[in-house]
């Protein structure tokens, strides 16, 4: 008695057909773009060393005029902000017009000190609050999360 085939017919050489790699919707370069803006210099190194090894374009800045700096050369895909970083409360500069509809992280020094404060006519909520110290994959976790929620208004 015979075996039946098994395999699928062939229909062709295969090596013809277009199979996964590059979206003709895929951009060249490394992208998506974030900005990383802390105070505390061996942060900012370590965050940014971490986020380029694992394929994000990393502009740093360490005071608001700097974050403006890097607002004006290109829109981030997310944003990560310490929540001490300039004095005031983070939530004033997610108001920010350049930083409308980019998802904010905050990294915070106190637990949920970041959120504290905001007024009742004002809605806040970052996309997430990293309590700091954190490991790093849990960063990398929290950047991929915020990428995939689609932004809001």
């Amino acid at each position: 008695m015979a075996t039946p085939e098994r395999r699928a017919p062939v229909l062709g050489d295969r090596r013809k057909a277009v199979r996964g790699g590059r979206r003709p919707s895929d951009e060249a370069g490394r992208a998506p773009a974030l900005l990383l803006a802390d105070g505390y210099e061996p942060v900012r190194t370590v965050c940014a060393r971490f986020l380029d090894h694992h394929h994000f374009h990393v502009d740093v800045a360490s005071t608001p005029t700097e974050i403006h700096a890097s607002l004006d050369r290109a829109r981030p895909a997310a944003a990560l902000i310490a929540a001490e970083l300039w004095g005031g409360p983070v939530w004033e500069m997610a108001e920010w017009p350049a930083l409308k509809g980019v998802p904010l992280i905050v990294l915070a020094s106190v637990p949920d000190g970041a959120v504290d404060g905001v007024p009742a006519g004002r809605p806040f909520v970052p996309a997430a609050v990293l309590q700091k110290p954190f490991e790093l994959s849990t960063l990398l976790e929290v950047v991929r999360g915020a990428l995939r929620v689609p932004p809001a208004g």
